[in-house]
């Protein structure tokens, strides 16, 4: 998670952000890197209180690139070093937090030493339920598996044949619910319960006639039911969020290929099914985001045979600050301290999925 997004644009943010993110995590949490590269620095520490209660001295949990950005890969904070402020100082929003960090503000007096025993509690107990809810949103998914909403979305706008499709269904990868929102309310209020519902986080009754889950119906389901996505079958409106994610991203969605010896990481799980339907021959591993992959994915891949990674990312070359390129490089530093061969995938422009369409239309105009 991160705590404070996308700054951009405001100077009192981007003055703060120009400090050093390694300095002042060694500053504030007494930590000192266990590793370091020319991009890359890690740390056996998080800026999350509740993290650091589990503390392993031997541990590699924190990753820094750039001296600008973090990611813990075992609770999932991350963010910029108005993030990690707001972690450590128990400060609830980015702008206080920028005032201490440039000195233009005391800090806080209160500060966490440790978490709320309630809290814990709390969220223990909608993990607990969300382990009860996604095997029966499985379920659910699996008996509305021809929704016609969902499969011209997938097959005729997103450009994903009809065999892929039925394939990830029959992998548990996708799901689909019906893409009416009062058909999909009642499927899952059968199906999973009001009470998980609630308990999961999926529903509160008091503000919404629906589970807001029923107003996104396809369903990406991560490996062993530890996650799942919910996505439109259509465009978003305005600011609408097209996917939301519940659950601990543990593995990547994975789809095993038939030549063991490569696998290509892409983002999001219709850029997978679109490099499936290009047949890529490895291998293929979806990252719910270029900046959310964790290094032990990589790490257990020579075990079962793969020598080559094929970075896939999107190439937003419009934006000023390319994630795509940028989180490839720090991806590819890991690769070399593991030994693994390498090369960038990457589309021209865009990302897999254009790339498919791309090569549909062009199809279309060579027959016609």
């Amino acid at each position: 998670m991160s705590v404070g997004q996308n700054y951009l644009g405001s100077e009192l943010f981007e003055r703060a952000k120009n400090a050093s993110l390694n300095d002042f995590i060694q500053q504030m949490l007494s930590a000192q890197p266990k590793s370091r590269g020319k991009r890359l620095t890690r740390y056996a520490v998080c800026p999350s209180t509740e993290c650091r209660a589990n503390d392993n001295p031997h541990s590699e949990r924190l990753m820094v690139a750039d001296d600008r950005y973090f990611r813990c890969f075992r609770c999932g904070a991350s963010g910029s070093i108005i993030d990690a402020a707001m972690l450590i100082w128990a400060i609830a929003t980015p702008k206080v937090a920028a005032h201490v960090l440039l000195g233009e503000s005391a800090l806080p007096l209160r500060r966490v030493t440790e978490m709320d025993p309630q809290a814990i509690a709390a969220d223990k107990a909608k993990e607990h339920a969300l382990h009860l809810a996604l095997p029966r949103i499985l379920a659910a998914a699996q008996d509305c598996a021809s929704d016609r909403g969902c499969l011209r979305y997938l097959c005729e706008e997103r450009g994903i044949p009809l065999q892929v499709v039925r394939e990830a269904q029959k992998r548990q990868l996708l799901g689909c619910l019906p893409s009416k929102r009062s058909e999909a309310s009642a499927v899952l209020r059968k199906a999973v319960g009001d009470d998980t519902l609630i308990a999961a986080g999926f529903w509160d009754p008091q503000k919404y006639a629906d589970p807001w889950i029923a107003r996104r119906p396809l369903v990406f389901f991560f490996p062993n039911l530890t996650a799942a996505e919910f996505r439109l079958a259509r465009a978003p409106k305005g600011d609408e969020k097209k996917s939301l994610q519940r659950g601990s991203t543990d593995y990547p969605w994975f789809w095993s290929g038939s030549d063991r010896s490569r696998a290509l990481v892409v983002e999001g799980f219709i850029d997978l099914l679109s490099v499936v339907a290009m047949d890529y021959p490895g291998h293929v591993l979806g990252s719910p985001g270029c900046n959310n992959w964790r290094p032990e994915w990589f790490d257990r891949l020579p075990a079962i045979g793969v020598t080559q990674i094929d970075i896939g990312f999107d190439n937003d070359v419009e934006a000023t600050d390319n994630p795509g390129h940028k989180w490839a490089d720090i991806l590819s530093e890991h690769l070399r301290e593991l030994g693994l061969t390498y090369q960038y995938a990457m589309p021209k422009r865009g990302d897999m999925n254009e790339l498919l369409r791309t090569r549909i239309a062009a199809n279309q105009r060579k027959v016609a």
